[in-house]
């Protein structure tokens, strides 16, 4: 193995460049690597640029390309990289390197070539994991593999293609009023000591339409950047820039529904949580973590017995209760720009996704304005209509206009 003190990073200046480049020879393949800007037009300062980073390069930080063992590459990625990004994120690149990890058990980084990638995909899908889940878990590997190029500690990215998922696929839809209903009784046999906030949160997820872990951050005050302003003439929930992935602040409106919903905390107890599971707070001073209470509204859409997918038996959750609330918005003549805002879409496609149905109802409804109200009964008579039926001229005709 190439021991690392032999990599020595050489600087020069290109032809039009006022600027010195720095770059070293690849002591494994004898190729010129990590040209880069020393960004100083003076030589000796160039050289001060250069030493520093080829001192870098001989204590192992970029040494012997390719090499770095994979427990050392997740350590120096972690601490030069993920730990600058929101911790939703960590997480999610975190627990996809892991399941890398344990397909694939790569001792460095180089190992993971086409074939690997390949193999982790096929493992993934036998696993039973859905085509997003595995998708996620490529952009993992994708983000981490594209990091280690760029900084010098991989030569080349292997291709990493996504599954290819068409349309949306059914995993629930929204609720009727009678299956909320149920299931806001269903709180009182799942949760009979504090059931009166836990539908109380229900109905906030049902009139806001935020996620649950948005719902659970939102707070009375500006504490999470995620707070509710009852200050102007009508309420809004801003969100600061820090507090998502985006970096931008935004001001959401609320429906009346919902304002309703908060108006029921008294004026003098509106601190801390708008949806306070007191008992469930941890120690942090942090809201109950979503994957439980998630749980929780999904035992409560069992005991309610609501089944939202028969394919897989699914029961109803607060992704349904944020879909009945898109549906309702949608069919109340709301735009779809408006929705998107409202519902936090980053694509206008998702948001769409709510209007299938209405628009075909609109569509039916504008249809038999049109050609009139006749329903046509194919059991006793194709041609039969509530307006009467038709003369067997009129069904001659028919037919043979067909």
């Amino acid at each position: 193995m190439t021991d690392a003190q032999s990599i020595k990073v050489r600087i020069r200046k290109k032809d039009g460049r006022k600027q010195y480049v720095m770059y070293y020879v690849d002591p494994v393949t004898g190729k010129q690597k990590g040209h880069r800007s020393t960004g100083k037009q003076m030589k000796r300062e160039a050289e001060r640029i250069a030493a520093k980073w080829e001192k870098d390069l001989q204590a192992g930080i970029h040494a012997a390309p390719q090499r770095m063992g994979w427990e050392d590459f997740r350590l120096y990625y972690r601490t030069n990289h993920l730990d600058y990004l929101r911790q939703k994120s960590i997480e999610t690149q975190e627990a996809g390197l892991n399941m890398v990890e344990r397909i694939l058990d790569p001792q460095s980084l180089a190992v993971i070539d086409k074939k690997a990638v390949l193999r982790l995909k096929k493992e993934l899908v036998a696993m039973g994991r859905s085509p997003n889940t595995v998708n996620r878990i490529l952009r993992s590997l994708k983000c981490a593999m594209r990091w280690a190029k760029n900084h010098d500690i991989l030569q080349t990215v292997p291709l990493i293609e996504m599954i290819k998922v068409t349309g949306r696929k059914a995993k629930g839809r929204g609720l009727t009023d009678d299956e909320f209903e149920a299931l806001l009784d269903a709180a009182l046999e799942v949760r009979p000591d504090d059931a009166e906030r836990w539908q109380r949160l229900l109905r906030g997820c049902r009139y806001t339409g935020l996620r649950l872990n948005d719902l659970l951050k939102l707070r009375w005050d500006n504490k999470t950047g995620f707070h509710l302003d009852l200050s102007d003439l009508y309420p809004v929930i801003r969100i600061a820039g820090e507090s998502q992935k985006n970096g931008k602040n935004e001001v959401l409106p609320v429906s009346p529904q919902a304002e309703a919903v908060f108006l029921e905390t008294p004026q003098d107890q509106r601190q801390g949580f708008v949806f306070d599971l007191s008992a469930e707070v941890t120690p942090e001073g942090k809201n109950r973590d979503d994957k439980n209470t998630s749980r929780k509204i999904s035992a409560m859409g069992e005991a309610a017995g609501i089944v939202v997918c028969e394919k897989k038996g699914k029961f109803a959750s607060c992704h349904d209760i944020r879909d009945t609330f898109g549906t309702w918005i949608a069919s109340k003549g709301i735009s779809p720009y408006e929705l998107q805002r409202m519902m936090r879409h980053a694509d206008l496609k998702t948001t769409m996704e709510f209007y299938v149905d209405v628009q075909a109802q609109d569509m039916n409804a504008n249809i038999r304005k049109l050609l009139g109200a006749a329903i046509c009964d194919p059991i006793r008579d194709p041609f039969t209509t509530y307006g009467g039926a038709q003369t067997n001229t009129e069904k001659q005709n028919v037919s043979i206009s067909r």
